[in-house]
């Protein structure tokens, strides 16, 4: 079992890292922190889309789960890379939405390929 530390550096490495860059619209994570990334379903969808396959979204959920063990860690974690810090419940919660971002996508895709199967709509 490893220590608490104050401050623990958390690492965010590939996919999840790939998604919170592809869904760095609204600003730079450099100047706006997370507040720069834009997590909503279409975003997160577009990423899924464009690059991903089935094992990269089982890699994201593996890596997910490992970053919610790695949070009891630290009473703030800081991630550098996307000017990010947050305590341990701010993290989960996070992880959680990210989570729950990747299931929106996949519902919204889904829904998207069956109104494509249904062909034009007649007028």
């Amino acid at each position: 079992m490893h220590p608490i530390r104050i401050r623990y550096p958390i690492e965010i490495r590939r996919p999840l890292s790939d998604l919170l860059r592809h869904c760095e619209t609204r600003c730079t994570t450099l100047c706006c922190g997370l507040g720069a990334i834009d997590l909503s379903p279409v975003q997160v969808a577009s990423w899924v889309l464009v690059r991903c396959d089935s094992d990269t979204i089982a890699d994201l959920l593996t890596q997910l789960r490992g970053l919610r063990q790695e949070a009891g860690r630290g009473l703030v974690l800081h991630c550098a890379e996307f000017n990010a810090e947050w305590t341990q419940e701010e993290f989960l919660h996070f992880l959680a939405l990210v989570r729950r971002r990747l299931v929106d996508a996949d519902r919204l895709i889904r829904f998207a390929g069956r109104l494509e199967d249904q062909g034009p709509a007649n007028s």
